[in-house]
């Protein structure tokens, strides 16, 4: 068995997840962020006695714009690892052909006890673009879910592991991995873990999808 690695694909700087809890807490703290720090900008200048403190003013708002969300990111990454060890998750190859099949087996302790509703592993065809119209570039995401497995929810101890085993067949006219400048494909296994009242665990591994053996 082959054990894949978290997909982090570049430019996703505060590293949201998709379809996770994390996801709609962090966009609504950067979007206030987002507006109050002109905000604060503008009635800084008002009540500043020269330039240089609205430089430093200007300065510190625009750090506090991309910090907050990280310390943020972290602080929901810290309070599910209270719960839950390092995940892993093992395929029975390390590269995936058309038709093949691919076994899929997720492992994670879990630290505290802990009620979980249920868990979720998906086959995604995740997609990225990136277009102009007019003199404006834009960039649009999407995921196709091929194929899922629900499993019912449990109680965990500490000490105790979320094990979980499934299998999913490659489509034969699926498309393999693709990554040029203004397009990517990018075969992923989506796991979800849903703990009620608690953040949910939520991650995308990668896998090495090629065109032809």
């Amino acid at each position: 068995m082959y054990q894949l690695q978290p997909y982090r694909p570049i430019g996703n700087l505060f590293n949201l997840r998709r379809g996770s809890k994390r996801s709609p807490a962090m966009i609504l703290s950067i979007g206030l962020i987002m507006v109050m720090w002109p905000l604060v900008f503008f009635f800084g200048f008002l009540r500043s006695d020269g330039g240089a403190s609205v430089f430093l003013l200007f300065g510190l708002t625009a750090v506090g714009t991309i910090a907050i969300p990280i310390l943020i990111n972290f602080g929901w990454q810290a309070l599910v690892n209270t719960r839950l060890g390092q995940a892993e998750l093992r395929v029975n190859n390390d590269r995936i052909y058309r038709g093949e099949e691919l076994r899929c087996e997720f492992i994670q302790p879990v630290k505290g006890r802990v009620a979980i509703r249920d868990a979720t592993i998906q086959l995604v065809l995740h997609e990225w673009v990136k277009y102009r119209q007019g003199t404006s570039t834009y960039t649009k995401t999407h995921n196709e879910v091929i194929d899922e497995m629900v499993f019912e929810g449990e109680q965990k101890n500490s000490g105790e592991q979320i094990w979980l085993q499934t299998q999913f067949r490659i489509p034969q006219n699926a498309m393999h991995n693709i990554n040029y400048s203004n397009n990517r494909l990018q075969w992923l296994v989506v796991v979800k873990v849903n703990i009620p009242a608690f953040p949910d665990y939520y991650e995308e591994f990668a896998l090495d999808f090629k065109a032809d053996r």
